[in-house]
């Protein structure tokens, strides 16, 4: 085995073939990161009803309504009132970082068996050899194989293409 193989793992050209695909996620080498999951419905209505300042007006509540005349305890719409907007916007927000979050999902493209194709970034295995464009989100860390054609410039914060020539990268 040459150190170019145990450096960079399997050649870029060529990728992984199904079966160490296979083997790897068998042995559950996988990049399965687990999804960021958003509170349920259930969960932002009893983080906005079941507040401090909820159980003080409660309980501030009821004694004026033991005590004095009910109109006195009118106060208590306005936390009514309040928690009602506050779980209609979570929700809202919940229900548009959901849509967002399928919508911004990446698909890596990734060399296997010599052809490159798209996948899931779970599906992603160790080892993988993957195609990165411009405006392509990089899914997983790696070791960078071979670079060419565009690269960007560090003088300014704004990225300016240069031409530069295409070379593989030595480890």
């Amino acid at each position: 085995m040459s150190a170019r193989s145990v450096l960079l793992g399997p050649p870029p050209e060529r990728g992984l073939s199904s079966q160490e695909v296979a083997e790897r996620v068998a042995g559950g080498r996988t990049n399965d990161v687990p999804v960021r999951a958003s509170r349920s419905v259930g969960q932002i209505i009893r983080g906005n009803v079941f507040t401090r300042i909820n159980a003080m007006i409660a309980v501030l509540f009821s004694i004026i309504a033991v005590i004095g005349p009910v109109q006195d305890g009118l106060f208590a719409m306005v936390i009514v009132i309040n928690t009602l907007i506050g779980i209609v916007q979570e929700l809202r927000a919940k229900r548009t970082l959901d849509q967002l979050a399928i919508v911004n999902a990446a698909r890596p493209r990734v060399v296997r068996d010599g052809a490159t194709i798209r996948v899931a970034t779970q599906e992603i295995v160790l080892d993988e050899v993957l195609e990165v464009g411009v405006g392509d989100q990089v899914v997983v860390d790696g070791v960078v194989t071979w670079a060419g054609g565009w690269r960007s410039t560090s003088r300014c914060s704004r990225v300016r293409p240069t031409r530069c020539s295409s070379r593989p990268v030595t480890p």
